[in-house]
This record gives structure tokens, sequence and C-alpha cells, in this order.
């Protein structure tokens, strides 16, 4: 955390290690500028200034100025240690607000990101060389006649499909392809003069269709043109690909995240809080600090929650008990051992 004009007031153990400084080096001494790449901080500067319209100065005012807004983000940084060596992190900024909503100083979050960008990096050769393969891969090369009728065939991916070259000249295409509807209607539209690019699937592959009508001098289509690919391992690679982003997004959604569950008899009896360990963190403890997940209802609320705020959480607990498909988004102030107390954002629904 930071004062106003960005002087360190308070460092977690974990950033010291990962940044090789004492808190005697930093706190109430420097500003997390000395942590950052001034490049980056002048080209995040020039961003956001586009962005909003505003001419924002290289410099502290770069990190806090959407914070000071009300307004919330994530932004990648590279950070250097006291050696010299570097590291990559995602920093979250938000404003600490005093019990007026006046703002006294600045909360950074920042989370070490290497290890996902080296996924990241990871997955994204894997995906150029399922691309490589796919660019080399053998083709299908068909004609038509203007009247739908095979004269060319060609490839040797033909025997995927149980096709031999040549074996469907002189057929045509709406009757090889009568259980495949799609196929015709694209091949129609090139015959009617209208370049179509397209996927199939057929035999349990994958493919992509490229068909380019043929005219002849008087620009009259007289048949068609086409390429056909097999695209399966690229497909099977993109949602592999798919997959894997998904669970990292969640993952990131997950760290940042206090979780906590609420369980209790139909008239609010023997209500049990149970806690996450990324709830205590958000509040600068641990389970060690504070010796188990379970509180009861009221204990929670005296431990936790700023008085003010008591009458939000017991209104919420009638509303849970009283719908089951109950669902509400509150501002709750919670006891924190550095500031006092934090604003948050709390999503409530019942399972």
């Amino acid at each position: 955390s930071t004062t106003t004009d960005g002087t360190i007031t308070s460092i977690n153990p974990t950033a010291l290690k990962w940044l090789q400084y004492t808190e005697q080096e930093l706190v109430n001494k420097q500003s997390p500028a000395i942590f950052h790449d001034i490049n980056e901080v002048v080209e995040m500067a020039n961003i956001l200034s586009k962005r909003h319209s505003d001419t924002i100065e290289p410099g502290f005012d770069v990190f806090i100025y959407e914070a000071k807004k009300g307004l919330t983000s994530s932004y990648e940084y590279t950070y250097n240690r006291k050696d010299g060596t570097k590291f990559l992190v995602s920093l979250t900024i938000s404003a600490i607000r005093d019990e007026k909503g006046n703002i006294t100083g600045y909360l950074g979050i920042a989370e070490d990101i290497t290890e996902r960008k080296k996924a990241e990096e990871e997955l994204l050769i894997s995906t150029q060389r399922y691309q490589n393969v796919v660019e080399g891969a053998e083709i299908i090369t068909y004609s038509l006649d203007k009247n739908g009728v095979f004269t060319l065939s060609e490839g040797k991916i033909l025997s995927k499909l149980g096709l031999k070259p040549g074996q469907v000249v002189g057929l045509n295409i709406r009757d090889l392809y009568k259980d495949a509807p799609e196929i015709i209607e694209f091949n129609d539209k090139a015959l009617a003069g209208e370049p179509v690019q397209y996927e199939t699937e057929v035999a349990g592959l994958i493919f992509y269709n490229q068909v380019t009508p043929i005219k002849d001098t008087q620009n009259e289509v007289v048949g068609v043109v086409g390429v056909v690919t097999d695209i399966t391992e690229r497909k099977k690679a993109e949602q592999l690909i798919q997959e894997q982003s998904q669970k990292m997004k969640q993952a990131f959604l997950i760290a940042k995240s206090g979780a906590w569950g609420l369980e209790a008899n139909l008239d609010g009896s023997n209500a049990i809080m149970t806690l996450s360990d990324e709830y205590f963190a958000i509040l600068n403890t641990t389970i060690e600090e504070q010796g188990k997940y379970e509180f009861p209802f009221e204990e929670w609320m005296s431990k936790f929650i700023v008085p003010e705020d008591h009458t939000i959480i017991i209104n919420c607990l009638g509303g849970v008990l009283q719908n089951a498909e109950y669902s509400t988004n509150l501002e709750v102030r919670l006891k924190h051992s550095t500031f006092g107390y934090i604003y948050t954002n709390t999503v409530i629904s019942t399972i």
C-alpha cells in the first residue's frame, strides 16, 4: 500500500521475497516506481492518455489514474528485482478510502504471472506446430462442370473418405452428397458465381473447403474448382487451447476472490460461516492466525464485519432464508489488520 503521493506504507513478506528488498529499505522511503521498467511506464502513460483523452505523465499517476476514478483494472508489467533480474506481474490498483469516501492511499496487488505467460507461450508454439502441419498437409482437388458433374477428383487424402483418385468423375455432386445438403448448397452458390469457403464434417473428419467459380471469356460460369484440406487436427488443437485458456482464466479469477459459505437451519438458527484461505488473504491474515475456517455467524460478524454494516448482512441472511433463488450484490466493509477496514464487493446467491 502507498500514500496518495506514492510513498510505500506497507508491503507483505511475499513481495519482499520476490523483489529481494527488506521492509526497512522500502517503507516510508520508496515509491513502487523503483520496481518498474521506465519504458513500460512511458508506454502505459501513452495508452491511458489516448484511452481517457487526457494527458497522463509517466510516473506514479500512471498506476493510480483509473483507481482515482473508481475503476478497477489489471495490467501486466515487468518488475525489477534488487539484483537486476526481472519477472512478470499482473498489477491491480484500488483506492483506499476513509469513512467519508476520501482517498487516503492506494492498495496494489501484484500476481507473479511468469509461469502463466510461459504456459501461454507453450500453447502458442503448440498452435503454430499444428498450423504448420495443416499447411503442409495433402489436399483434395476437384472440379465440377456447370451441371454439378465431377470432372476431376485427385488427392491422396481421398483414401480417408474411402475413395480413389478419379473414382467419382462423371457422378453428379447432388447424387453423391444427397445426405449432406450443406455440401450441395455451398457448391451451388459457387456454380452461381459466388466464391465460398466452408467447413464440413464427413466420416468423422473435419474439412475446410474453398470453392471458386470458373468463368469463360464472356464471364459466364462454366464450372467450379474446389480445394479441400483436412483440418481435423487443427480443430482438436483449437479446442484444447480454448479449454486450457478457460482453466487459466478461472484460476486467475479464483486467485483474486475470497470465497465463503453459509449453512443454517431454515429459521436462521445454527448459522455457520465457512471461510477460505483467499478470504483470509484479502484481510491480511491467515488460517494460522485465526485458528479455524468455520465461525458461528454472530462471531464472524463481530470479528470481520464493520459494525455499521451488520444490518446489511442480517437483511441479506433474511433474504437467503426466504428465497431459494436469492441473489444480490453488496458493498460491505471488512476489518483489515493493516488499514482498519477495506471496501469489498460481495456477490451472494443460494446454492
